[in-house]
């Protein structure tokens, strides 16, 4: 587990966002450092000086609460938010989901056309927005435990709480799914 990842745990205790449990702190450690590892693999920001960093500053907060996994194991999930504030109504940040009216029409269309041997599945895509390239300057001030002296994360990648993540997205899996025809 990294010093900083356990820095920010032994800061105090810590309870679930959603559960109010109090998290065990060898878990919450455990669930930061998955989450700074897979931000790591995909390459979501880089660090910066204060003086280098570009566009608007964002700070950033841990969400953190159990979770069972597939396997039954009670584990602490983390994910790490930024916290840009909506202040204007902005249509270039919607991500609409489709109505279930589309994918009752989506699911009778493949059952008809059974003969065409359509696969319907169900995915969940971890950690989806770090696969969304962002497309504006946002520097994050890491979350109390995390911070390190006149250092900012330039984000290059998606980040969960940016106005923009689930468009970005969107528009990525769109992309993904045109290319495979």
């Amino acid at each position: 587990i990294s010093v900083l990842c356990l820095a920010s745990v032994l800061a105090g205790d810590t309870y679930g966002a959603i559960s109010g449990e109090l998290l065990d702190p060898e878990m919450l450690a455990a669930g930061r450092k998955r989450e700074r590892d897979l931000m790591t693999q995909f390459n979501v920001f880089v660090r910066v000086t204060y003086a280098e960093a570009q566009g608007k500053k964002v700070k950033s907060k841990w969400i953190d609460d159990y979770r069972v996994t597939d396997g039954g194991e009670r584990i602490v999930r983390s994910r790490l938010v930024a916290m840009e504030i909506a202040w204007d109504a902005r249509t270039d940040c919607f991500a609409g989901t489709p109505p279930l009216k589309a994918v009752r029409l989506g699911l009778a269309l493949a059952s008809m056309l059974g003969e065409r041997d359509y696969l319907i599945s169900l995915y969940d895509v971890s950690v989806a927005f770090y696969h969304a390239e962002l497309d504006e300057n946002i520097a994050v001030i890491p979350p109390r435990g995390e911070d390190e002296l006149n250092i900012l994360w330039q984000l290059k990648r998606a980040l969960y709480g940016t106005r923009r993540a689930s468009l970005l997205f969107q528009t990525f899996f769109m992309e993904v799914m045109a290319a495979a025809g």
